[in-house]
């Protein structure tokens, strides 16, 4: 949280310029984890540490923050679960939104239940999609490429802002690029997953953003590919709004209305 603060504040990013503020996913607490026993330190309520932090944050900076966290869930039968979750937080410091994550990667299998399903929420005038990281790829990298199962939920739902926490992991072979650049193998690839919400936007004048937070650096042998990014659909296509470095640390405001488009 230490290190959320320092970049903030050297960000001078000023109250009321942001909407949304995006975290990654597990934000706080690291992501490569052997178990449940090795993860257990780090399980919380929704009214635990990382809900203090974005509540705080929120109600300073006047926007929306999204986290991720690794989340004590109450289920129907009054069993609890653990989750990969990310929290939303409005402006005034009130938790508005849960979502856990639907498709686990191999190292959410560890220790996370599945989330119950994807979900789109109306807020701030937009029909707003959350992601984490796995979630746009094809379920459990079983299901065929071309289903596409995130995208077309969100099709269905009509989001036009997709908001994504990430714990990407850096590709064999990427770690040569310079750090100052993004991956464009790991940003052609995101837009990718989006192919049906892409081609809603043929013929159309409908618009979908999609905000992309990813970690960078490396744990317990794991190297992440950072790449945060903004992306632009529409026309039938994919354009890139902002983005940031495969190793760049840091914090990257972009204005989804006004941004110039060569």
């Amino acid at each position: 949280m230490a290190k959320a603060d320092e970049i903030l504040s050297k960000s001078n990013v000023l109250p009321g310029a942001m909407d949304i503020l995006i975290l990654p996913e597990l934000a706080f607490t690291g992501y490569v984890f052997r178990d449940k026993n090795h993860i257990a330190p780090f399980i919380e309520t929704t009214q635990g540490p990382t809900f203090e932090w974005a509540q705080r944050v929120a109600r300073r900076l006047h926007c929306h923050v999204q986290v991720g966290l690794a989340r004590l869930a109450e289920v129907e039968n009054g069993d609890a679960e653990w989750r990969n979750s990310v929290i939303l937080v409005d402006p005034s410091g009130e938790l508005v939104h849960v979502y856990d994550k639907h498709f686990l990667y191999e190292v959410d299998e560890r220790w996370a239940a599945e989330g119950d399903s994807f979900k789109a929420v109306s807020i701030m005038g937009r029909k707003l999609g959350f992601a984490i990281c796995m979630d746009i790829n094809p379920y459990r990298f079983e299901s065929p490429f071309e289903e596409f199962e995130f995208a077309h939920f969100h099709k269905e739902a009509e989001t036009d802002f997709v908001s994504a926490s990430m714990a990407w992991v850096l590709s064999p072979g990427d770690s040569a690029r310079k750090a100052s650049t993004p991956l464009s193998g790991t940003l052609n690839y995101w837009a990718t997953r989006m192919m049906p919400m892409i081609d809603s936007t043929v013929n159309s004048s409908k618009r979908i953003i999609m905000a992309v937070c990813n970690r960078v650096g490396g744990e317990n042998g794991t190297d992440f590919c950072g790449s945060s990014c903004v992306l632009e659909f529409a026309n039938g296509g994919a354009s890139l709004l902002g983005a940031m470095g495969y190793k760049q640390e840091g914090f990257i405001v972009v204005d989804t209305l006004h941004q110039e488009r060569g």
